[in-house]
């Protein structure tokens, strides 16, 4: 049990998945499981997660499409029953934020800094 009271067994582990070769590289130096992968071509067999977490990379993908597409993957690499966790930015923002978003379907640009990932320039 962890520090939580939940199960947790020595067969579990955490995979993550970048676009960026310098932060799965950066992830790798870390000790840290990580591919270089795509949200719309995950690289893992289907139903081989139980869980799949999408944290503040659905408002970035550029159509309904692609969103929709970064979904069907999400559930074709969990398992029957598995968990899916998707987060984005929420409509309503603090009133000091930069940040005003007057529709719920919208587009969030954004690059990585290029010191961190040249290649996705």
């Amino acid at each position: 049990k962890n520090q939580h009271g939940a199960n947790v067994t020595a067969a579990a582990a955490a995979i993550g998945i970048d676009m960026c070769e310098r932060l799965v590289q950066i992830c790798g130096n870390r000790k840290l499981n990580a591919s270089l992968g795509d949200a719309l071509q995950v690289p893992l067999k289907s139903g081989r997660a139980d869980v799949a977490i999408s944290i503040a990379v659905i408002h970035h993908m550029s159509t309904e499409d692609r969103r929709r597409k970064a979904m069907e993957e999400m559930i074709r690499v969990l398992v029957p029953g598995g968990y899916a966790l998707v987060t984005a930015w929420a409509k309503t923002q603090p009133g000091t934020s930069r940040r005003k978003f007057d529709k719920h379907d919208l587009l969030i640009g954004w690059q990585m800094p290029k010191k961190i990932c040249p290649e996705q320039r």
